[in-house]
């Protein structure tokens, strides 16, 4: 393939990690996603995809966060989802409006009791 050329077609990834619990807050993660480029015929560098996750909090965080919240608080495993689509302005500047849903954001579940969080997100990419 040469550069500058668009790229076609849909393709997945996934990944996935371990830390020991000693030394890391995030214990394992796991990643899924599916990615199309080049679909449309008229958007041909556009892209869209979606993506799953999933964090696991070490057990020695998750008893600190109770601790240090007299147990008021628990924290849990973190997961989300997120979709986007990248909108190709021009082959070097791309906007991209994404959606995220997170079930139990550690950040937000310790500091305002919320097991989810709901994210609208507009990024703007340029290529030089």
């Amino acid at each position: 393939m040469k550069s500058g050329y668009p790229v076609r077609g849909i393709g997945i990834f996934g990944r996935a990690g371990y830390g020991p619990q000693a030394t890391n807050p995030i214990t394992s993660y796991a990643s899924v996603g599916l990615i199309a480029q080049g679909l449309f015929s008229r958007r041909e560098y556009d892209s869209f995809g979606v993506g799953f996750y999933y964090n696991r909090t070490s057990n020695n965080l998750k008893a600190d966060i109770t601790q240090l919240t007299l147990g008021t608080t628990n924290a849990s495993d973190e997961s989300g989802v997120e979709v986007f689509y990248d909108f190709a302005i021009t082959p070097a500047i791309q906007l991209i409006p994404s959606y995220q849903h997170i079930w139990h954001p550690l950040a937000a579940q310790v500091a305002k009791g919320q097991d989810h969080a709901d994210l609208f997100l507009t990024r703007l990419t340029v290529a030089w």
